[in-house]
């Protein structure tokens, strides 16, 4: 008879006495019945022969921790696919690198990266060790996609020998990369600091609903930098760890910061970093209407405060070089939102992509044609030498 002392110390990433025990409460979510379900399969069809269980047991990690159950459907058509792959837990690698062989029942994008790795450890035993590193990492519970595709794995079968070493020296070079930005449970420096590097880089940002998030931390299923991980966008991410290393990767960023040449829209969130730490709210929106007309939300709805982008900017820049002014936010997309002067009373507001200052009784005073001329017309109003 299989005792609980036996299956306890079998090699496994899951936690089987956490399974086990979350099985006897109320709490058990369909994440954890599906791994309990893929315990019990196991021994029932192997009878006590634990050879392949760890294995086994990856596999089933991997891709439960990255399917979303919004529905019992969903829970049952992972039952159904246990039963199918249970029977090629001995040769699990060989079953899942088979071409012919069409997998479903989980998130697909996983499945298609669980038969990579399988394709590449069966290429060159190498790659077992460092893969199962990554997928380790906590941050990342078996979600390695990026990092293979950062290396174009889908190309393995057309590397030499050589190539697969080369490819996998790169694969540990930016797995270390990446943890030295992504910690266990979260990002190892400051969330505005690697947004407003990444925006160097390009749109990174991921839409919801109506609005754009610059992420946030967390395990967020739709804005979290988690989520980001397996998104069209990471591509950018691709590109800000080319230019880092591990050990100076702070620094590296402020430097990336610090030397963009961003003309479009991005230029000053990366430009003013008041913009990201004091706006966008807690989940870090913004609702993008075209170029020129971006609000900066404090909640996910434009019926909550928002902040016009353009006029706030000119107000983090005006406060960066010590001009004492204010920032008047409101309530609705389409109601007042300006810079004031404490000095005179002077506001600057932008409306149809056209920066308007005015005196204390609204009168315009001035129409500045671009962001510069307006700081330095503000400064001026202010008694401050540009």
């Amino acid at each position: 008879m299989l005792s609980k002392e036996i299956l306890d110390n079998q090699a496994s990433v899951i936690d089987i006495k956490k399974v086990i025990d979350e099985a006897m409460t109320e709490g058990i979510n369909y994440e954890d019945r599906v791994q309990l379900y893929a315990i019990v399969a196991y021994i029932c069809h192997f009878n006590g022969d634990f050879s392949a269980f760890g294995r086994w047991m990856r596999f089933v990690r991997n891709v439960t921790v990255n399917t979303i159950y919004n529905r019992v459907e969903d829970y049952m058509q992972s039952i159904q696919a246990i039963d199918r792959l249970v029977t090629h837990a001995e040769n699990l690698d060989e079953y899942l690198a088979d071409p012919n062989v069409k997998l479903s029942g989980f998130l697909g994008f996983q499945l298609t990266q669980e038969k990579l790795k399988a394709n590449l450890v069966l290429a060159d035993e190498d790659w077992k060790k460092h893969i199962y590193t990554a997928e380790d990492y906590h941050y990342f519970e078996g979600e390695i996609g990026f990092l293979l595709s950062f290396i174009n794995a889908d190309d393995f079968n057309k590397w030499t020998d050589e190539e697969h070493k080369q490819k996998l020296a790169s694969f540990i070079s930016y797995y270390e990369k990446a943890i030295s930005i992504f910690g266990k449970t979260n990002l190892r420096l400051s969330n505005d600091l690697l947004s407003r590097a990444l925006l160097t880089f390009g749109d990174y940002l991921i839409k919801t609903g109506q609005n754009y998030s610059f992420l946030i931390e967390g395990f967020d299923r739709d804005i979290s930098w988690k989520r980001y991980l397996r998104h069209d966008h990471v591509k950018y991410l691709k590109l800000l760890l080319d230019k880092v290393t591990p050990d100076t990767v702070e620094a590296d960023l402020q430097q990336i910061i610090d030397n963009s040449k961003i003309t479009d829209w991005r230029k000053y969130f990366i430009e003013y970093p008041i913009i990201l730490k004091r706006q966008c709210g807690n989940k870090r929106l913004i609702r993008f209407h075209d170029e020129k007309n971006i609000l900066l939300l404090d909640t996910t709805m434009t019926s909550g405060y928002c902040q016009e982008y353009y006029s706030y900017a000119i107000y983090a820049a005006l406060k960066q070089k010590g001009v004492d002014c204010n920032y008047i936010d409101s309530v609705g997309a389409y109601n007042e939102k300006y810079v004031v002067l404490d000095h005179g009373g002077y506001t600057l507001d932008f409306n149809e992509e056209q920066f308007t200052v005015y005196d204390a009784d609204e009168n315009i005073i001035a129409v500045p044609t671009e962001f510069n001329e307006a700081i330095d017309k503000m400064c001026e109003l202010a008694g401050i030498s540009v």
